[in-house]
């Protein structure tokens, strides 16, 4: 019996759920140290974020009390995930200018990082308050109400983020995922299909249509979208795993295993990969080498009960009942999903094990 490796398998969702939502403002001309807060938010456009914590660090000391100069280093620190550093900085920000929304909405970022939701949701009500027009802070706030599962409450400020700018493409793209999680695929393809409109190189749009469309079952319409993802993004592995599972199930062994391939070459400790290539082996009955592929797995992730299902089928065919049984009883012991776990009491009870 040949493993179909949508059910052995748990695809990770690539979702922008929140928006980082960095505004950078230009502050009042004739300030000392404007100069180099100009050079300095020039320099983190251009991704040079080490020379633009310095430009902003000496903008600071020419105007110690420019809440503008600490929210524009803290965006600095915050964009090469110092997070310590940019949350004294959005600190020191607020205490100049209580009223900066701005740095509520960035340090409500840090502190979703940190999984502070509680402090990130109020920093977000608290720059809504105060900018009640901003769809990014909408977003935000709503990747904030996703996470804490408060789905009606995520879905109403992406909506209002989509009222306030019908062209944010990162907000359909939030609000397709909160109506995948509400089972409602129709709207969610909608939004997603909106969101690659609106930029065709959307690479999180596209991976998470073929997403939707493969919670569907629909192949077919899941294929291209991943092939898309690629064409984007040639490094992106997982997109290379999805397509594979795809070509597999449709018995495109060929292209599958050359898509396992260049998963594993891109990612190495993508276990996910070398168990879905061991289940394309064992079909070819390359029993070696889907062992070596299970092994890998394991030792990359041991708690993962469908790679142990899948190497209990294979020491099975290999007529190796201690290890088949080994196998299935350690299934037994880790595994959470009812289907899995009935088959492996099925898998047991043949090797006569009660």
């Amino acid at each position: 019996m040949r493993s179909n490796p949508f059910s052995l398998n748990r695809y990770t969702l690539f979702c922008e759920l929140l928006l980082i939502g960095i505004f950078l403002v230009s502050c009042s001309q004739n300030v000392p140290g404007q100069d180099l807060a100009d050079k300095a938010q020039g320099e983190v456009e251009s991704g040079n974020l080490d020379q633009a914590i310095q430009d902003y660090s000496q903008a600071i000391s020419q105007s110690p009390e420019n809440a503008a100069f600490y929210q524009g280093r803290g965006f600095a620190y915050l964009s090469q995930n110092q997070l310590g550093s940019a949350l004294d900085d959005f600190n020191r920000a607020l205490a100049l200018d209580p009223n900066y929304a701005m740095a509520y909405n960035n340090r409500g970022y840090v502190y979703k990082l940190q999984n502070e939701l509680e402090k990130a949701l109020a920093d977000y009500n608290k720059a809504i308050e105060l900018e009640p027009k901003k769809a990014d802070i909408y977003s935000n706030r709503g990747s904030i109400y996703l996470l804490q599962n408060d789905l009606e409450k995520a879905l109403a400020d992406f909506n209002m983020a989509i009222d306030l700018d019908p062209k944010f493409v990162k907000a359909y793209n939030n609000r397709a995922y909160t109506y995948m999680l509400q089972n409602d695929f129709e709207k969610a393809l909608a939004d997603f299909s909106t969101a690659i409109e609106l930029d065709p190189k959307d690479i999180i749009a596209y991976n998470n249509r073929a997403y939707a469309y493969l919670l569907q079952n629909d192949l077919v319409k899941a294929l291209p979208d991943y092939s898309k993802v690629i064409e984007l993004d040639p490094k992106n592995a997982a997109a290379y795993k999805s397509r594979g599972d795809i070509y597999q199930s449709q018995d495109d062994l060929l292209n599958a295993l050359a898509d396992y391939n260049k998963a594993i070459e891109l990612d190495p400790k993508m276990a996910k990969a070398y168990n879905n290539r061991g289940n394309l082996y064992k079909h070819q009955n390359n029993l070696v080498s889907a062992l070596a592929d299970y092994n890998k797995a394991l030792e990359l992730d041991s708690t993962d009960a469908y790679f142990y299902f899948n190497r209990g089928l294979l020491y099975q065919l290999q007529n190796n009942p201690e290890k088949a049984v080994a196998d299935f009883q350690k299934v037994l012991q880790i595994g959470e999903d009812a289907e899995l776990l009935k088959n492996a009491q099925t898998k047991l009870k043949e090797l006569g094990v009660k």
